[in-house]
């Protein structure tokens, strides 16, 4: 869904924002800041670091969150306010491949809720075709 950052090539860590507040997902559907951090709160409470899967085949990659945040204002490397961003650790050198490649470039959301209607300003310019970014020195696209 959105832009994926190599942080760490030796490492193989990547970060990534999984939901950004009310911005419309390929389903139309959409979430409030605070649902978002609901979300991503019940994710490590659960335990589900493990529960990472590649193009919502359900199945565990192999790959594990290591880092989990609510992006803040003015975040370091521009992710969206309000954000829910993941850390994660690719050990699968075929999908450390993918990643080099830009085949696989972000994070996409699978799960199930409520719908309500919420008047709130959304952004429908969101529906952009994610990239994959080396973080240099902090330095990265705008």
């Amino acid at each position: 869904m959105k832009n994926l950052i190599i942080k760490n090539e030796y490492e193989r860590i990547v970060f990534a924002e999984v939901y950004s507040p009310l911005f419309v997902d390929s389903q139309m559907d959409t979430m409030t800041a605070d649902e978002i951090k609901k979300s991503a709160y019940r994710f490590m409470k659960e335990g589900r670091i493990n529960k990472i899967d590649v193009m919502h085949n359900f199945q565990e990659s192999g790959c594990y969150a290591v880092e989990s945040f609510i992006a803040r204002k003015n975040d370091p490397d521009n992710f969206i306010e309000g954000s829910w961003v993941l850390g994660v650790k690719i050990e699968s050198d075929e999908l450390w491949t993918k990643i080099l490649k830009g085949e696989l470039n972000g994070f996409y959301l699978a799960g199930s809720g409520e719908t309500k209607r919420v008047d709130e300003p959304i952004d429908l310019s969101s529906f952009v075709k994610g990239e994959t970014f080396k973080s240099m020195d902090g330095l990265l696209p705008e």
